[in-house]
């Protein structure tokens, strides 16, 4: 809403979610803490997957004209 109002920009925005996603994957990872270790590696390696294809799709964004 900030960004449809033109309260902020649209890098600004795009961090925002960023960060978002990392504290939400943060948060899982924690939470999974107490599972089986297998468990537990299975949840960060797919949220670090899940992380970085965001950081790629939003490079790609920016690099794109």
């Amino acid at each position: 809403l900030l960004y449809r109002g033109g309260t902020i920009d649209g890098e600004a925005a795009v961090v925002a979610i960023l960060l978002a996603t990392a504290a939400s994957i943060l948060v899982k990872v924690v939470l999974a803490a107490g599972a089986p270790r297998d468990f537990l590696r299975r949840v960060a390696v797919w949220s670090a997957v899940t992380l970085a294809v965001g950081f790629l799709a939003t490079g790609a964004m920016v690099a794109l004209p």
